[in-house]
């Protein structure tokens, strides 16, 4: 007797971990059955699609496709509208689109698949996640997580660097510090690496966002924790206002302080309430630990051991619970009390990998901070401020950092690139997905068509405008404008001053 079929769509793949993992999100976005082989193919209706040795790439592929045939298709049904980019897609189609749109789910999908492969290209959203799963029983719990926002998944893309020469090596190419307060030195692995903690790098794709999903630490990507996942399912909205919390724990950091104190809670309509704390001491830090706080952005210093305080330094371990969702702890080599908090009940945050120096920190602190309140997530604001520093590949997330402090005025936070072009601006707007706005999300620009719209997670444009059009689009919303390599917002910004 063969295996119950619930679908007219099976993914068979080898009978290994590995293969469950990498078929998941296929199988989660067309409610597909999985089901084992020694030679790995997609079963729709009648029809076998080979996936060839390379499945995980292949099943990737697929189900990037699909979802974005799908965004055009839906244009035929619930959401008529001029979808950016859609045109070559909708004439590619064998049959009419308002057709295709009634079809049911394995039809839908045979078609998709007859489309010839330079139809689709360049033309795609870039996807949001890229989830790196070591194959173990362990891993398995994070699926729900990585499903739920819809991330590809690879297991063979993960490589420890186990030798103590070429853990050196990776760490140093990857952590390598200007002069500064770190005296120019490269970090040493032990420096991250407590309890003797592997290094794992990973083998990124063209995805905006990757996480790993493994035992030890990785130097480029997410460090995903399953408790940070559940915590966030406990916390319930409240009336009460966004709470934050400042702790300047280090006079040397003032310019970092002045930066950031003026820009939590200057949105119109959302309520803060912003308490900043003057060096602290181990029992006061413990108890704002322990408080219902939003978010906690932490300024001075740490080590594997602890978070400084006036006399001494507080080792989160010690603490029962903590109760602040979110947090920034920028400080050197922060990650091991940022794992502990959230083991000990937060959701995610900033933390670093090695030492910064405090210049490097008042960059990504001050540019971060304005991110977060203007409703970036966590992980794509880091990508954001990281960019500015050459250092900034010390700062890592760790937890849930899919996570957002508020909502952008628009619903979708987005970053404004321009680049001077005789007279015109070239100008690019790149979108970031949220958990309430994620990828397939549709958004309007207020330039080129008044009737076209644009899917998140991807880059739009350019579109060439001229000195008053493109002052007006950045008098919407204040955004972070990207000109020449550096970034500033939009609000603050003389397009005069960057002629020059």
């Amino acid at each position: 007797m063969g295996p119950l079929r619930t679908s007219d769509i099976s993914i068979l793949v080898p009978k290994a971990i590995s293969g469950i993992l990498a078929a998941a999100p296929l199988a989660y976005y067309l409610r597909a059955d999985i089901d084992f082989t020694t030679a790995p193919k997609l079963v729709v209706g009648d029809t076998a699609y080979p996936l060839g040795d390379e499945y995980e790439t292949t099943l990737a592929e697929i189900l990037k496709r699909v979802f974005y045939c799908d965004c055009v298709v839906r244009t035929a049904g619930l959401y008529p509208v001029h979808l950016d980019g859609s045109e070559a897609i909708r004439n590619s189609f064998p049959i009419d689109i308002d057709e295709l749109y009634q079809l049911d789910t394995a039809s839908q999908v045979q078609t998709y698949l007859e489309l010839d492969a330079d139809t689709l290209e360049d033309r795609a959203p870039q996807w949001l996640l890229t989830g790196h799963v070591r194959p173990t029983p362990e891993s398995v719990e994070a699926l729900p997580y990585l499903l739920d926002e819809l991330a590809v998944i690879r297991t063979n893309t993960t490589r420890e660097v186990s030798d103590t020469k070429l853990k050196s090596a990776a760490v140093d190419l990857f952590l390598r510090s200007p002069s500064g307060d770190s005296g120019g030195e490269t970090a040493h692995p032990d420096s991250i690496l407590p309890n003797n903690e592997t290094v794992v790098r990973v083998e990124k794709d063209a995805s905006r966002h990757h996480s790993y999903v493994g035992d030890g630490v990785a130097l480029n990507a997410n460090s995903f924790m399953r408790p940070g996942c559940l915590n966030r399912q406990e916390k319930h909205p409240t009336d009460r206002p966004l709470t934050v919390a400042i702790v300047y724990n280090d006079v040397r950091m003032v310019d970092e302080l002045q930066a950031i104190q003026t820009v939590y809670g200057n949105r119109d309509r959302i309520e803060f309430d912003l308490e900043v704390y003057d060096p602290v001491s181990k029992q006061t830090l413990a108890e704002l630990l322990e408080s219902e706080i939003d978010f906690l952005h932490y300024i001075g210093h740490a080590t594997h051991d602890g978070i400084e305080c006036t006399d001494g330094y507080l080792d989160v371990a010690t603490i029962d619970q903590v109760n602040v969702e979110t947090f920034f702890l920028n400080a050197c080599q922060s990650y091991t009390q940022g794992k502990l908090l959230v083991q000990k009940g937060a959701v995610g945050g900033v933390v670093t990998l090695s030492k910064v120096n405090s210049q490097s920190a008042t960059e990504v602190g001050s540019m971060l901070a304005k991110l977060l309140n203007q409703g970036f997530t966590i992980r794509s604001g880091l990508d954001i401020a990281r960019s500015l520093s050459i250092t900034g590949g010390q700062y890592s997330t760790i937890g849930d950092d899919g996570v957002a402090l508020v909502q952008a005025e628009s619903g979708t936070p987005y970053l404004v690139e321009v680049t001077d072009v005789s007279e015109t601006w070239q100008t690019i707007v790149e979108t970031y997905p949220t958990k309430t706005l994620g990828m397939g999300s549709l958004f309007s620009l207020q330039i080129g068509p008044s009737d076209t719209y644009y899917l998140t997670s991807d880059s739009h444009g350019p579109f060439a405008l001229s000195s008053q059009e493109l002052s007006h689009f950045l008098s919407l919303e204040d955004v972070p404008l990207r000109f020449a390599g550096s970034v500033e917002w939009s609000r603050e910004s003389d397009l005069s001053e960057l002629h020059d």
